[in-house]
C-alpha cells in the first residue's frame, strides 16, 4: 500500500510540475485552431499582450503598443470625456451582437436603452478609431483571453487620461488670452431659458454682488445654466444662430485639435507648421463630441478648482456635457425641421472654421440619419448620440456608478503637465 501511495503521491507531484506546460499547450492548441493564414494575426496578438505586460520595463513593447495608445488619447477627445473603454467596450460588445441577432429596443427595459447606446456607440467607434483592436478581436474572445483585452483597455483608458491632462495644461494658462469683454446681450437657451435670462439680467445690474453671491451658494449656477462662453453675442438671437459659436470657445477648439498658433487666427482652416492633432487623428469634420469636450473643458478652465473634477457645486460637469450632445443630436424625433436644419448648419460652420471646408448641410443630416453607410458606421449610425431626456435618464444612471478614470487617484498630478502626445 505505501508503495502504491509513494506512487500516486509522485503522479501529483508531476501534475504540479506540469503545470505551467500545461497552460503553454493550451496556448498551442489554440493556436493550432487557426488557419495556416492566420499565424501572424496569432503572433500579433501575442506580441500584444506581452508588451501590455512589458510596458513598464522594455522600450520595445512601447513600439507595439503606439497605435493603442494614439487612439486611447483620441478616445476621450472625440468618443466621450466620461466614457471608459475597460466599462463601455465590452459592455458594447454583448449589445451589439444582440442587435445583430435583430432584437430591438422593446427587447430591453427602458432604463437600459440609453446604456445600450452609448455602449454600443463607443464599441462601433473605437473599432473605427483602432482597426488594430477590431483586427485581433477574435482571438481576444477566445476563453482565457479576456483578461487581456482588459487589461489593454485599461492602458487605452490610463492614455485617455493623460490625454485629457494634457490638454487642460496647454489650455490653462494660454485660454486667459483668449477670452473678450462681454457687454449683456439676451441668449437663446434651449432649458431653463427663463432663470438663465434673469441670471444675466441681474450679473449686468450688479456684477459684484452676483458673484458674492454665487460664492456664498445664494444663488446656483446649474448644468443648464449655460456660460456666456459659449455664445457669439453678435449673431446671438431668438433663433439661436450665436449658440455655439462663441469666439473663446472657437478658439480653445483651435488650440487642442489645430494648435495654438491658429487659435485667434482670422482666417479659417489649418496653417502650417508640426503636425496638429486634428492632422495626426486624421479628423476630416467636428463632431458633435468634439464640441461638448471643447466646452466641459473650457467651462472647467474657467473656474477656480485647482484640479480635475467634472462636478463645480451645482455645475455638473457630466450633465452639461451630455446637454450639449443632446442639443446637437438631429435623430432626437421631437425635434422639428428647424431645429434640425440648425444643427446641421451649425456643425458645417464648424467644417469651416476649423478645415476650411464648406459642407452642404444635408451631408451631416445624412451621416446622423445613417443615409451614409460604411462598414463600421451603421452601429454609430443606430445609436447616436442621446437626446436631452435620455442623457438625463443617463447622468441620473451614472451619479452612483464607480468612477473608471481614478480622477481622486490622479487629481494630484499637476494639470499642467505636459505629456507627450506623439
Amino acid at each position: 500500500m505505501d508503495k502504491i501511495r509513494s506512487h500516486e503521491e509522485d503522479d501529483d507531484d508531476d501534475d504540479v510540475e506540469l503545470e505551467p506546460q500545461r497552460q503553454d499547450e493550451q496556448s498551442s492548441e489554440q493556436a493550432n485552431e487557426l488557419d495556416e493564414d492566420d499565424m501572424e494575426l496569432w503572433k500579433d496578438f501575442k506580441d500584444l499582450v506581452w508588451a501590455i505586460d512589458s510596458r513598464d520595463v522594455d522600450r520595445d513593447a512601447g513600439k507595439i503598443l503606439q497605435p493603442f495608445k494614439k487612439a486611447g488619447m483620441y478616445c476621450v477627445r472625440a468618443l466621450g470625456l466620461f466614457s471608459s473603454l475597460a466599462y463601455w467596450f465590452p459592455l458594447g460588445m454583448q449589445f451589439s451582437e444582440a442587435s445583430d441577432s435583430d432584437s430591438d429596443d422593446e427587447d430591453f427595459e427602458d432604463d437600459i436603452i440609453p446604456t445600450r447606446k452609448e455602449a454600443c456607440f463607443v464599441y462601433a467607434k473605437l473599432c473605427q478609431i483602432c482597426p488594430q483592436l477590431e483586427r485581433l478581436l477574435p482571438l481576444f474572445k477566445m476563453p482565457g483571453n479576456e483578461a487581456a483585452l482588459t487589461d489593454l483597455l485599461y492602458y487605452m483608458d490610463d492614455k485617455a487620461r493623460h490625454a485629457r491632462t494634457n490638454d487642460l495644461g496647454s489650455l490653462r494658462y494660454d485660454a486667459m488670452t483668449y477670452l473678450m469683454p462681454v457687454d449683456g446681450f439676451e441668449p437663446f437657451l434651449p432649458s431653463n431659458r427663463d432663470k438663465s435670462k434673469r441670471l444675466i439680467d441681474d450679473f449686468d445690474s450688479r456684477p459684484q454682488q452676483f458673484c458674492e453671491d454665487v460664492l456664498n451658494g445664494k444663488i446656483a449656477i446649474t448644468h443648464e445654466d449655460y456660460p456666456m462662453f459659449v455664445y457669439d453675442v453678435d449673431e446671438a438671437d431668438d433663433s439661436g444662430q450665436g449658440l455655439l459659436k462663441g469666439p473663446f470657445l472657437l478658439a480653445c477648439f483651435r488650440h487642442i485639435f489645430t494648435g495654438g498658433r491658429t487659435a485667434t487666427k482670422l482666417g479659417d482652416g489649418l496653417s502650417s507648421g508640426k503636425a496638429c492633432n486634428a492632422q495626426i487623428h486624421g479628423m476630416m469634420r467636428v463632431h458633435p463630441r468634439h464640441i461638448a469636450y471643447i466646452a466641459t473643458l473650457a467651462r472647467f478652465i474657467l473656474n477656480a478648482q485647482p484640479s480635475w473634477d467634472a462636478t463645480d457645486d451645482k455645475f455638473e460637469g457630466r450633465a452639461f456635457y451630455y446637454d450639449i450632445l443632446g442639443l446637437l443630436d438631429s435623430n432626437d424625433k421631437s425635434k422639428s425641421a428647424s431645429e434640425k436644419k440648425w444643427i446641421w448648419d451649425t456643425l458645417a460652420w464648424w467644417d469651416l472654421k476649423i478645415f476650411n471646408r464648406r459642407v452642404n448641410t444635408s451631408d451631416h443630416g445624412a451621416q446622423q440619419n445613417g443615409k451614409v453607410i460604411s462598414s463600421r458606421s451603421r452601429l454609430t449610425a443606430a445609436f447616436a448620440a442621446m437626446d436631452n431626456a435620455e442623457a438625463q435618464q443617463f447622468v441620473a444612471m451614472q451619479r452612483g456608478a464607480a468612477r473608471h478614470d481614478t480622477e481622486s487617484a490622479n487629481g494630484s498630478r499637476s494639470s499642467t503637465a505636459q505629456l507627450d502626445d506623439d
